[in-house]
């Protein structure tokens, strides 16, 4: 086997990278692809808890392909003390699948992985525990208008969805472009 050197390695990326620049792949609307959710870029969103507290998600477009998103939430916690978490997804279109995927992670050490997909103008966002369970859970995300979109709790009660809870988020502000953080 052929050992690979730093010296070695940078002649192929670059020349990589100049293949790349010269063949770019074929451009898509990132946001388009999206669809609704996607035009959440370049905008912070606030949703207020009907028991208190709320969260702010900011969103962007990333490398012109990634939707990139941070939450911020701050909430009464069970024991009197202030709950509070922060946290990042990436989002990106599937084309094959016909679904959004995603990754996210947050300040408390979880680290989730899984998919989204359009139902008529909802976005479904099922919580699958494993590859062979059926959803328990789902959030339901659903556009209102240009400034604001509501999100739905739901629970599978035999063949039913029965929403636990609903959040309406406002936009707050449009948002600069920003590095990703570590």
């Amino acid at each position: 086997m052929r050992k690979i050197t730093r010296a070695g390695l940078l002649p192929g990326l670059l020349l990589a990278a100049a293949a790349h620049a010269a063949n770019p792949p074929a451009a898509t609307d990132s946001a388009a692809a999206l669809g609704w959710f996607g035009t959440l870029a370049g905008s912070c969103w606030r949703g207020e808890y009907a028991g208190g507290g709320g969260d702010t998600q900011c969103y962007g477009l990333q490398y012109g392909r990634y939707l990139r998103g941070t939450i911020a939430i701050e909430a009464p916690g069970k024991d009197g003390q202030p709950f509070r978490l922060a946290g990042d997804s990436v989002y990106e279109w599937d084309a094959k699948a016909g679904r959004i995927r995603y990754s996210n992670w947050a300040d408390l050490g979880s680290l989730q992985h899984g998919e989204a997909y359009y139902d008529g103008e909802l976005l479904r966002f099922p919580d699958v525990r494993s590859r062979d369970e059926e959803p328990r859970t789902r959030s339901s995300w659903r556009r209102i208008d240009a400034d604001s979109f509501e999100v739905t709790r739901e629970r599978r009660e035999g063949e039913e969805w029965k929403p636990l809870f609903s959040v309406t988020y406002r936009r707050m502000a449009p948002v600069a472009a920003s590095p990703p953080r570590d």
